[in-house]
């Protein structure tokens, strides 16, 4: 991560840290070959986010600007739930049917990938390697780093778009940023992320007026962010409650 930082990456996805950032290169190199979910968990086992080392890596992220996106909702995916929980999830009903019988096919068939399969003996690091994910990601934020809201879908379950993103924002709040904060991370600083600050990102004279109108107050709680009364898109308003689910 700090090599691309170093090289003049400014936005990284994923809270993607090689073994060669902190270990060994004997033992980097036996660890940072393997597969992804075998891979990952190792690594975040041996990760010590007190460690001098860590806290330099964060350093480097803030003075150098860079956006942070770490699309907690895929990890999560990976280490913690199963194809059969996310085939499983009610927000799959919004999907048109061939799509969600496509993606459940895909889905099914991820069990026997090794690129995604977590030895039985690692299932309870890998779960302890995702909070530390997140307690990463709220240090990071914390010590100012710019911290964005994407979520590598589209997937079925937390992934599906735009249920995806209300539950990274929810990840972000459980990472220990405030909720101001998890808001931010979809709104400004993603428009500043791309460039885009004069056109989008907040509610400004001049602004592409694409708003979310919500019902209870999303600074209270995270969770709000689903309460949607009205959607205004390029002048048109869609109201939730008149939209068919289509399967």
């Amino acid at each position: 991560m700090s090599r691309a930082i170093e090289l003049g990456m400014k936005g990284l996805e994923h809270v993607r840290i090689t073994g060669k950032e902190f270990l060994s290169r004997e033992e980097a190199n036996r660890i940072d070959f393997l597969p992804y979910a075998t891979r990952e968990t190792l690594l975040w086992k041996r990760f010590n986010l007190d460690s001098r080392e860590m806290q330099r890596l964060i350093s480097v992220l803030v003075d150098y600007k860079v956006f942070l996106d770490p699309t907690l909702s895929a990890a999560e995916e990976t280490f913690v739930l199963t194809p059969k929980l996310q085939i499983e999830n009610p927000n799959n009903q919004y999907l048109p049917a061939q799509i969600f019988k496509s993606w459940k096919e895909l889905y099914e068939s991820l069990e026997n990938e090794e690129i995604y399969r977590i030895p039985l003996e690692l299932k309870k690091d890998a779960l302890e390697g995702f909070k530390k994910r997140k307690r990463f990601v709220g240090k990071c934020a914390q010590a100012g780093v710019q911290i964005l809201a994407g979520t590598d879908g589209p997937g079925l379950g937390t992934l599906l778009p735009g249920f995806g993103l209300h539950h990274e924002l929810e990840l972000l709040v459980e990472a220990e940023l405030t909720t101001l904060k998890a808001i931010q991370a979809a709104t400004f600083l993603a428009a500043r992320a791309l460039n885009r600050e004069k056109e989008i990102g907040s509610v400004e004279t001049g602004k592409f007026a694409d708003l979310l109108i919500l019902y209870k107050n999303p600074l209270d709680k995270i969770s709000n962010i689903r309460q949607i009364h009205l959607v205004m898109k390029d002048g048109r308003i869609f109201d939730p409650t008149k939209m068919k689910v289509r399967r």
